[in-house]
């Protein structure tokens, strides 16, 4: 299902794709975002005429292996214009619980899970520290993650799983060190995978990091308990 819509937010005719697993399910089920990396004007407008599949097979992937877990998925494109303003934390988080999720279709999601590429995981992290509802983070080759908990609140919250992905040979990895020499002076643990590769899509794709990614967060929303108010 292909979702667009005029954002007065983001100032700019959005898209997304969802899907629902099983299709003809009544109840609800847990909410999968996946928030991609950043793109300029041309690719956004690429990517509307096509769909992410391969997002979707991973993510089908990353189901199957939780046994074909009932599922919601949200996959969203990120839209240039966040890329700049220096308010982009506060407006994607209006766009995203005012614009985008009430036009998910019935039966809301009992629970709900973030996965962020590249600059999606700044966003998503960012999401992550301030909606209660989200009860697990995951982001592969994530770039500006400890400014987007410190724009957040300055610390990753206690009902946070939170698991990073990032290649040797990525450039991000110096945004995931960063990120876990801050925290470790506060006190907290990063769950840091490193593994062979570079930045691209496909590195991450081949060792395997996008499936557990995807499967980490899905394991942690089909958790006996979990609720948007759970631990």
């Amino acid at each position: 299902m292909r979702l667009s819509f005029w954002s007065p937010e983001l100032g700019l005719e959005v898209f997304a794709d969802f899907v629902r697993e099983p299709r003809d399910r009544l109840a609800p089920a847990p909410l999968l975002v996946w928030l991609g990396g950043a793109i300029g004007p041309e690719e956004y407008e690429r990517r509307r005429l096509s769909t992410p599949d391969a997002v979707l097979a991973e993510a089908e992937t990353a189901r199957c292996r939780c046994g074909s877990a009932p599922l919601d998925l949200l996959v969203l494109s990120n839209p240039p214009v966040l890329l700049e303003p220096e308010d982009r934390i506060d407006r994607v988080l209006r766009f995203f619980v005012g614009e985008l999720l009430p036009r998910l279709p019935a039966p809301t999601s009992n629970a709900m899970g973030l996965v962020g590429n590249s600059f999606g995981a700044h966003l998503a992290t960012a999401l992550a520290c301030r909606m209660p509802a989200v009860q697990a983070l995951a982001i592969i080759a994530g770039v500006g993650l400890w400014s987007a908990i410190e724009r957040s609140g300055g610390a990753l919250p206690s009902r946070l799983a939170f698991r990073a992905f990032v290649n040797e040979d990525d450039f991000a990895r110096t945004h995931a060190e960063e990120l876990r020499r801050e925290l470790a002076d506060r006190g907290q643990h990063l769950d840091l995978v490193v593994r062979a590769g570079d930045h691209p899509f496909a590195d991450y794709a081949a060792n395997g990091a996008v499936v557990d990614a995807l499967g980490f967060v899905l394991r942690h929303l089909c958790r006996p308990g979990v609720s948007p108010s759970g631990p």
